[in-house]
């Protein structure tokens, strides 16, 4: 009967070489009629469940946390670990929404987990973090490219069941169901079932048979996962890391999830084309006192990561509350951020202009800030000009000159070092002390 329908058959199912503990009769059902099914019985609409956007507000906590390991000592253990006073001092100004699907322990895993993986910070020899050239480097990219550096990490770390090479293709089967239909809300388990059933399907187009027995060389673990076990891990594991990620919006009803959906931010970072989307519109509103509204009309996760950087974030619903102070706009100035830069944006993406008291004390707050630089080196010094003048004419001492400090004085960028230059000097009569 099922044959008949074009639906599917009974079968005994062996899917052992696959690395898929599956061995016993089965209800195989064809990609089209499952994805009919489950499209044909899902709701109309939400019902009023309550939309959840964490947007922009993970990779927000992590600047958060680089710019106060910039600006604070935080120690750890000998084992790496954040005392738990400074990892509840930075736990409390994590601006993600808490709920059921991720609270402060899971955030904070994601920040310290993506600094560490990413070596955003490292740790120097008295036992304190500190920022690593990278970390620099990651704090001027753009919201897209740090969601997507962020995304790279994820899907190639382990799950709950650790490293799994059907895990590993699942998880970039959903970017790839989610880029096809980047609008539609996937109510339950839809969107796991989906995954689960196409790469159940798609085994041998992926060569899993070979990559399992090879597993060997693989950077991945293939375990003996039941088909259950795949739609449990991606429903109960994937999908809630998506969703703190930034790339799936959650509806929840009583604490259940009763839908996802891409977000704004993982539709750009997975290149979806999403119709209504529009991200050049003015959302923003600009108080004398100094309070900054963003109205939710259009994608403005941009709009939201730019006031990060400058602005303290007071309330994060439908509407998102900053406020501009001086700590904050001290904070930006000595992360190297341009206050002029913000000002220009402020102006493009409000309505109307921005108060002039407002400009008035951002220009005065970044004034006030005083900039003072260490410069690491040795000093070079010799009784007079031509002195340094005969030392200087060796190549590979002026190589190492940073500049002049003074009559008979240079910086240098390091003590010489070198045997054959040091016994070249002397042969001019040039004895280099304090080596």
């Amino acid at each position: 009967a099922l044959e008949g329908a074009g639906i599917g058959t009974v079968a005994r199912l062996s899917l052992s070489q696959y690395g898929i503990a599956c061995d016993d009769d089965a209800l195989v059902v064809f990609d089209e009629v499952i994805e009919d099914w489950l499209t044909q019985t899902e709701p109309a609409d939400l019902g009023g469940a309550e939309p959840l956007r964490p947007g922009c507000d993970l990779v927000a906590d992590l600047c958060a946390f680089l710019e106060h390991v910039r600006r604070n000592p935080v120690r750890v253990s000998r084992t790496g670990e954040v005392y738990k006073a400074g990892r509840r001092k930075i736990q409390d100004g994590f601006i993600f929404r808490e709920s059921f699907l991720a609270g402060k322990s899971e955030i904070w895993s994601e920040v310290i987990g993506a600094a560490e993986h990413l070596t955003l910070i490292g740790t120097d020899d008295e036992g304190f973090l500190e920022l690593q050239p990278e970390a620099e480097r990651f704090l001027l990219l753009p919201l897209e490219e740090k969601v997507r550096e962020l995304y790279r990490l994820a899907i190639e770390q382990a799950g709950p069941r650790g490293r799994s090479l059907h895990q590993h293709e699942l998880r970039k089967l959903v970017a790839d169901v989610l880029r096809e239909q980047p609008e539609r809300w996937f109510f339950g388990r839809t969107l796991a079932t989906l995954c689960r059933h196409r790469y159940l399907a798609t085994l041998d187009e992926r060569g899993i048979e070979d990559r399992h027995r090879d597993r060997f060389f693989s950077a991945y673990f293939s375990g003996r996962e039941t088909p259950a076990d795949l739609l449990d891990e991606l429903d109960s594991h994937w999908l809630r890391r998506m969703y703190v990620l930034g790339f799936l919006e959650a509806a929840v009803r009583e604490d259940t999830v009763i839908a996802w959906r891409l977000s704004p931010v993982g539709a750009r970072v997975l290149g979806a084309e999403v119709s209504d989307l529009d991200t050049g519109l003015q959302p923003m509103l600009v108080n004398p006192d100094f309070e900054i509204l963003v109205l939710p009309e259009g994608d403005v996760s941009d709009v939201i990561h730019t006031l990060d950087g400058y602005a303290q974030r007071v309330k994060t619903e439908a509407v998102v509350h900053f406020r501009v102070t001086k700590e904050s706009i001290e904070a930006a100035v000595g992360a190297g951020r341009s206050v002029e830069d913000y000002l220009t944006f402020l102006q493009a993406r409000a309505r109307g202009d921005v108060p002039q008291n407002v400009i008035y004390s951002i220009n005065a707050w970044a004034g006030s800030v005083t900039f003072a630089t260490l410069e690491r080196g040795v000093v070079l010094k010799t009784v007079d000009e031509v002195a340094l003048e005969r030392i200087l004419q060796f190549p590979e001492m002026s190589e190492l000159v940073i500049r002049r400090l003074g009559e008979g004085e240079v910086l240098l960028k390091e003590a010489p070092t070198d045997r054959k230059l040091l016994a070249a000097m002397r042969e001019r009569g040039i004895e280099v002390q304090g080596l």
